[in-house]
């Protein structure tokens, strides 16, 4: 679908972005690459659902392969959205550790 000119940053139903829905569920980094890849990255700080942005869902999910890929595009560790509040609490929230620890490596802040 990318190939023939899909807009991989289109937030067109329940599951938000291509993005999102890649962080989501069983972790898949090459996807996630795929995605990045294609173009336009206007969503990758932006929330797309209750859960939030693309890094507080690979967070809240686990995904540290992920985690890591978003942040090395330019994810921000302290944009703010959806139901944790920022990439910290999500990882923080399911103990997540050493998420919590990439995401402080990152800059992420603690007193947000």
């Amino acid at each position: 679908l990318l190939e023939l000119g899909a807009n991989a940053d289109a937030q067109p139903g329940t599951f938000g972005t291509a993005l999102c829905t890649a962080c989501d569920g069983p972790q898949d980094v090459e996807m996630v690459k795929l995605i990045l890849a294609s173009g336009p990255k206007d969503t990758l700080n932006k929330a797309c659902g209750t859960i939030g942005t693309p890094l507080h869902i690979a967070a809240s999910s686990g995904h540290y392969d992920t985690v890591a890929v978003l942040l090395g595009a330019g994810a921000d560790p302290n944009a703010p959205g959806g139901s944790f509040g920022d990439a910290l609490q999500a990882a923080s929230v399911f103990g997540h550790e050493e998420i919590v620890e990439l995401l402080l490596e990152h800059g992420a802040k603690v007193d947000q």
